[in-house]
């Protein structure tokens, strides 16, 4: 009686595992690599690019028509306290605008901070006080460093206008 092999018994002959390594080697990097080609393509065409204007400490930065100062910049418990004055330069500069603010260290990690207390200013020439808490980890809370975006509404084409205050 023939005992005919079965399909698990034959043993690949070496050019055909040539061919099998060859075709995962060129197949499994383009596998990975289209997706996340495409990927970091889209993050790049569609993340908010901003345009950054470096204010000194102490000094004052004019933004949406208004002049944006820091106050202080500490850390209150668990969390990072931020005053921040705002100086109407005209009455465009008294509208409530959405503005982003951010504390971020020098990684470019960031952390949103939320409002306490204050406002915008109802009269050109007047100033406003407002202040801001935001999370932050215990080993960055002596370094972050204060940023504040423009988000006109509608949004413009463009990079968003910004400010960053340096401690």
């Amino acid at each position: 009686m023939s005992r005919r092999g079965r399909t698990g018994d034959r043993s690949r002959s070496p050019l055909t595992s040539r061919r099998a390594a060859l075709a995962l080697i060129v197949v499994l990097p383009l596998a990975v690599g289209l997706p996340l080609r495409e990927k970091l393509h889209y993050y790049a065409t569609h993340r908010a690019r901003e345009a950054l204007t470096t204010v000194p400490a102490g000094g004052a930065g004019t933004l949406n028509h208004a002049s944006w100062r820091l106050r202080s910049i500490r850390p209150v418990g668990d969390r990072v306290e931020v005053v921040l004055e705002q100086t109407a330069l005209d009455q465009e500069g008294t509208v409530q605008i959405q503005n982003d603010y951010q504390l971020r260290d020098r990684s470019g990690r960031r952390w949103e901070l939320d409002p306490v207390s204050g406002g915008d200013p109802y009269e050109p020439g007047e100033r406003s006080t407002r202040k801001m808490r935001g999370r932050v980890p215990a080993d960055v809370a002596g370094q972050v460093e204060f940023v504040m975006l423009f988000r006109p509404a509608p949004p413009r084409p463009g990079p968003l206008p910004g400010l960053r205050f340096r401690r």
